[in-house]
């Protein structure tokens, strides 16, 4: 039987990909399903140093209460979301993930970046900060630093974007299973519920 082929687009500045890339991971776990991951890129107006929260708060009055779900759906899949002092500009992080990707280091980057963000709560648009993390997974430096500062996998997360658009996708994280699309941090049942829908309908022919 063919695999199922699961596509998540997901930003590492969305606390709702952070829990979502939980989910993929029982997913795999359970189905030993391959997944692809691609950026979407969430607040590409956040400048450069990132946005302080009483400012994120005060330009949008609804996510206070999106802060506080989140934070309850992270606590249901195990996970701690800290006290945030910045928003980041996730651009840079989403370039070097790329470049993680194409090593092999994708899911150790996704691990390491949401870890250093949302619980040790540092800027993900630092470069110094990326190029830690690019260290703790054994990405090489100099590799690292040179895709940070000639924008190497531009082009490339520019197209992830660009095809997001194309299937009318306008928030994260969104996962594409077979050809169901489920949209936010679900419960695991939904993205369950999609997958053997997939199954199904590949038995059958």
């Amino acid at each position: 039987m063919k695999p199922i082929n699961v596509t998540v687009y997901s930003d590492y500045v969305c606390p709702y990909c952070y829990i979502g890339a939980a989910r993929v991971q029982q997913l795999q776990q359970e189905y030993d399903s391959p997944v692809v991951w691609k950026s979407f890129e969430l607040h590409p107006e956040a400048p450069a140093g990132g946005i302080p929260p009483s400012m994120f708060y005060q330009n949008n009055p609804n996510l206070k209460g999106i802060s506080e779900n989140a934070r309850q759906l992270a606590a249901d899949a195990n996970l701690q979301l800290g006290d945030h002092v910045i928003y980041s500009n996730s651009r840079l992080a989403l370039e070097l993930g790329e470049f993680a990707e194409q090593y092999g280091k994708g899911e150790a980057f996704r691990s390491t970046i949401f870890d250093a963000y949302f619980q040790r709560i540092q800027d993900m648009g630092a470069e110094t900060v990326l190029l830690e993390v690019a260290e703790e997974i054994d990405l090489p430096r100099d590799e690292a630093a040179e895709c940070l500062s000639e924008r190497t996998m531009k082009a490339y997360v520019d197209l992830q974007i660009q095809e997001a658009r194309g299937y009318g996708i306008t928030g994260v994280p969104t996962f594409i299973i077979g050809r169901y699309m489920v949209v936010g941090a679900q419960p695991y049942s939904v993205l369950k519920q999609a997958f053997e829908l997939g199954l199904k309908e590949e038995a059958a022919g």
